[in-house]
Formats: C-alpha cells, structure tokens, sequence
C-alpha cells in the first residue's frame, strides 16, 4: 500500500462523518425555521450534502436511508424534500460524470462496489489487522522521515 493509499483510505470516513453530521444538524436547527420558498433551498442544500455525503463514502447510503425514513415519519414537510431530490441528484450525476471523466468509460461506482465487495465477497479477502497497525505500517511504508509526517497528518 502506497502513502497516497493510507492516507486516502483515512480521509474517507472522517470527511463521510462530517457531511453527514451536518446534513443532520440541518433539518433539525435551521430548516425548522424555513419556509416557502426558503424551505426547499434549503431542502436543496441538505440534498446536496446527503448526496456528498454518498459520494465519498458509499456505506453512508444505509445510514441516510434511515435518516431519510426519519425525517419522513417525524418532520413530514414537503417543500423540504421536494428540495431534497435535485440536490442529491445534482451531485450523483456530477460523481457519474466524474467517474466517466476519469475512469474514461461510464460506470456506477456504487454498484460496482457493492457487486464486488458484498455480491462477490472479495471483502473477505483482505485481513484484519491488530490496533498498533497503524502506528507502524507508516514507518514500514514511508520510511523514516515521511512516516511520522504521515502519523502527526493523519
């Protein structure tokens, strides 16, 4: 594994945390006091982090389904939602296009991971490894001058 790997691989989940913290926070403190037509901007922009949110890390799509459901049963206001939609489509087809651009042919990375990873199982390929993993494989990696660099980074 390169250092651009390791550190990819650790930026991923913090950066799906954080996006979808705050497409929680949203609703429940400044889209309670939206409304008319201010309501489904910010149901735009709730659609726009769910759908980022999605688009770094694609298991966060179980945890927005059942944000999703949530807000369906507890909050029931529909400008908001219909807000929601062309948000997160917005941002789906610009991960599409991405995708396209640079994988150089149009693909669905969602499904693909999902086909490979879960369908096919190839996640039970790779091993688990003890705790002090991560404090060691930099050095193994980087070496000695990039490895601590990459530990106080990280």
């Amino acid at each position: 594994m390169t250092m651009s790997e390791t550190i990819s691989k650790r930026s991923g989940p913090p950066l799906s945390a954080t996006t979808i913290t705050i497409s929680c926070i949203l609703p429940t403190i400044r889209c309670r006091r939206a409304v008319g037509q201010r309501e489904f901007g910010w149901g735009v922009l709730l659609g726009m982090t769910a759908g980022m949110t999605f688009a770094v890390r694609f298991q966060m799509g179980f945890a927005l389904l059942g944000y999703g459901i949530w807000l369906l049963v507890f909050h029931r206001r529909w400008k908001l939602y219909a807000g929601m939609v062309p948000g997160l489509l917005a941002i789906l087809v610009l991960g599409l296009l991405a995708d396209r651009w640079l994988y150089g042919e149009w693909t669905l990375t969602p499904w693909n991971y999902l086909c490979e990873n879960i369908l096919n199982e190839n996640m039970l390929k790779f091993g688990t490894s003890p705790w002090w993993y991560y404090f060691t494989e930099p050095f193994t990696e980087g070496g000695y001058v990039y490895g601590p660099l990459a530990l106080v980074a990280a």
